[in-house]
């Protein structure tokens, strides 16, 4: 909220496991399940603990007692740029009442000292209200941690709805986001990037959680997958986001995104080489 150039105008929707003391204590909530916090700038929602990580449980949540045009989701180890949601406006407001997803630049600042290029993958995506209608998510409740931001990508891809908006950033950090100070840990100044993940961060990425992403994206043709592995991938990605908002229909064909990319005058031969090797690479793998 102190980022965003309008607060006034940014609805912040807590959403916690119910026996975490230290969100109640931080914010200075009541016992309740649900509530307004005592300065009245935030509406909190507690979820019922289980055996399983809460971070997907906890963002579906905060969505259901949401009422903004469009819903951001942003975990405890990000800090937006300041006027984040001023940036936002300008890149999507003309696109409010459609069916839409952007992709934010929401990777790990200590990688981007080293990759040349972001990628696209919606790990907090932002979507308009009228997606979240048509959904009823924020992430697919099918996965437990990892996996449903490759299924917005891959939903956003076939029926494309997703957006690039990379041009606002989140600080997204390995471990706490900020010092005691109030300094970020992000890792943007790489003398005061923490590098060890804390206890939710390695939770989250068990192999447990992995096997059950893997398990619900098999759904997805072999050849979905595949476009599924390029988000990383710099400029074949940009070209695959690209090709994505240029559609025009409801629906697009995994084979017709893969022939875009070898029709585009945008990519070198070399980079056609490299998508030619990954292909048949993953073909045999998969």
């Amino acid at each position: 909220m102190s980022m965003a150039k309008y607060p006034q105008l940014v609805e912040h929707c807590l959403a916690f496991q119910a026996d975490d003391l230290q969100v109640r204590q931080e914010f200075n909530l009541s016992e309740d399940e649900l509530g307004v916090s005592p300065d009245q700038k935030t509406k909190f929602i507690a979820t019922t603990p289980e055996s399983t990580p809460s971070a997907i449980r906890n963002w579906n949540a905060g969505a259901r007692i949401s009422s903004g045009i469009f819903l951001l989701a942003i975990a405890d180890d990000l800090v937006p740029n300041y006027g984040w949601d001023d940036q936002l406006w300008k890149v999507c407001g003309s696109e409010r009442f459609e069916k839409r997803l952007w992709k934010i630049t929401d990777s790990r600042c200590i990688s981007r000292l080293t990759l040349s290029s972001s990628d696209i993958l919606p790990r907090h995506p932002m979507l308009t209200r009228a997606l979240y209608g048509s959904y009823g998510f924020i992430f697919d409740p099918s996965y437990v941690t990892v996996g449903p931001d490759d299924e917005w990508l891959l939903q956003g891809l076939k029926r494309n709805f997703i957006r690039d908006a990379r041009s606002v950033q989140l600080h997204h950090a390995v471990g706490p986001i900020l010092d005691s100070s109030g300094n970020l840990l992000c890792g943007c100044s790489e003398a005061r990037a923490m590098r060890e993940k804390t206890e939710s961060q390695m939770i989250i990425h068990s192999k447990e959680w992995v096997e059950v992403a893997k398990s619900n994206l098999r759904k997805w043709g072999v050849l979905w997958r595949f476009i599924d592995s390029l988000a990383n991938s710099g400029t074949i990605a940009n070209q695959i986001l690209a090709f994505s908002a240029h559609q025009k229909g409801s629906q697009t064909r995994a084979l017709h995104i893969l022939l875009s990319l070898y029709r585009s005058r945008e990519l070198r031969i070399r980079n056609k080489i490299l998508l030619t090797q990954k292909l048949v690479v993953f073909l045999l793998r998969n």
